[in-house]
């Protein structure tokens, strides 16, 4: 049995979707694809290229983000 995520770590959990869905009665997340986890996959690879090549990753590398992403790493 596992315990319940606290507070802090709630942020970091869930997607954006998931939230929504704990939120909003009637929201079926399972109906929509979150592209937050996508988008920093290939970020993450082109920011540590050696590392996506060790873990299999290498087409994440040279992949481009599937969103415009701003100079902060928002979108």
């Amino acid at each position: 049995m596992s315990k319940p995520i606290g507070s802090r770590k709630a942020a970091t959990a869930y997607s954006d979707i998931d939230m929504l869905a704990q939120h909003v009665d009637g929201f079926d997340a399972q109906q929509y694809f979150d592209q937050q986890v996508e988008v920093e996959t290939v970020a993450a690879a082109q920011r540590w290229p050696l590392l996506a090549r060790v873990m299999g990753c290498a087409a994440l590398a040279e992949a481009a983000p599937a969103v415009a992403v701003g100079p902060n790493g928002g979108g």
